[in-house]
């Protein structure tokens, strides 16, 4: 009996941190936050793309140049990583190296991509940029880290039945293309990979927000993420067709040998922040 109080009483400790954890201390935030739960919102990807095209213009050397930056930034965090599988044998040990390799990166590139969202919301504001504002997400690393490390599990989550069924070796090996050696894929597989696809597009449109909300909301991590769940859900069809907008301009860039996404995605980040600050503000 006395076990069994023990266990009831760490329960309600439990919910009762969780609680707080998920608890949104600003009243008036707390308040948008039902109420765009309750109601949802309206978004029109045409003059965000265009709003975001003149904050471009704005200050579009700087965007480029951190587009540069980033790009090297990233190439030699991916070096750096790769050094340390060398000499520390990882390669032997795939799970590991790959978890290495995550959280590395969820460490450091989250602060760098709010950058973006830093220049933009400064430029909106009526403000003079300056290229070090691009860098200012770098004393965010802490819950930015944690909440994209959430997102990951809660991500490998979404794909646990794919992963599960893969491993099983219950699929049969019937290839789609009998004659294409290259694109022998096994049919079961790729259609139970498709379904599993939409939990894991309703979960990443769902926590998109979660950056925006910790560098310009002040909120902890997990409070975030269910702000941005609760919010972005009520909207989640308009919220995907807008981001289904942004992947096409960054087609387009990618068609433009590549070099048309120097502009493209700076233009789909401002947009990104300027649907949340509609939102929100």
């Amino acid at each position: 009996m006395h076990a069994g109080r023990c266990r009831r009483a760490e329960k309600r400790l439990i919910l009762y941190v969780l609680r707080n954890l998920l608890q949104i201390v600003d009243p008036e935030l707390k308040a948008r936050v039902e109420r765009l739960r309750q109601t949802g919102f309206e978004l029109n990807p045409k003059p965000l793309l265009e709003e975001a095209f003149e904050i471009f213009k704005t200050y579009s050397g700087g965007f480029v140049l951190y587009v540069l930056v980033y790009v090297a930034l990233f190439v030699a965090l991916q070096g750096a990583i790769f050094v340390v599988y060398y000499f520390a044998e990882l390669e032997r040990f795939p799970l590991t190296r790959y978890l290495f390799r995550d959280v590395v990166n969820a460490l450091i590139l989250p602060g760098l991509n709010v950058g973006f969202f830093f220049v933009a919301d400064k430029i909106k504001s009526g403000n003079e940029p300056r290229f070090a504002d691009f860098f200012r997400g770098l004393s965010y690393l802490t819950p930015l880290f944690y909440a994209n490390i959430y997102i990951q599990l809660l991500s490998l989550t979404a794909m646990a039945p794919f992963v599960i069924f893969y491993l099983s070796g219950l699929p049969s090996a019937r290839p789609m293309f009998e004659k294409i050696p290259f694109l022998y894929v096994n049919l079961p597989v790729l259609v139970f990979f498709g379904l599993n696809l939409l939990p894991l597009a309703y979960l990443l449109v769902s926590v998109s927000w979660t950056n925006l909300l910790i560098v310009f909301k002040e909120l902890p991590s997990l409070a975030a993420l269910d702000a941005g769940r609760k919010v972005l859900t009520r909207s989640w069809m308009q919220v995907f067709v807008f981001y289904l907008a942004l992947a096409g301009l960054n087609v387009l860039g990618l068609a433009a040998m590549g070099i048309g996404l120097l502009a493209t995605v700076p233009i789909t980040l401002i947009a990104m922040y300027l649907a949340f600050r509609k939102v929100f503000d």
